[in-house]
């Protein structure tokens, strides 16, 4: 049988910063929106998703004739 050593006072780690601190989310209003290099599509739209989902807002994505993504806050 492995046996754990149980320790006191070591700090936990800071806190992270968070993958929603990379984009404007926490900014915007209802009817807001910005705009995604091609590069980070995929980042922005699984984020946009996640974020909403846990704080209850909607995003929605359109990707645009230059090939940017614009992600706008609907609710």
């Amino acid at each position: 049988m492995v046996t754990h050593a149980i320790t006191h006072d070591v700090p936990p780690p800071a806190a992270r910063q968070g993958a929603f601190k990379r984009w404007p989310f926490d900014r915007m209003s209802p009817g807001d929106s910005f705009v995604v290099q091609a590069t980070e599509i995929t980042a922005a739209r699984k984020a946009a998703s996640k974020y909403g989902a846990y704080n209850g807002e909607r995003f929605t994505t359109e990707t645009q004739p230059d090939g940017t993504l614009r992600v706008w806050r609907i609710a």
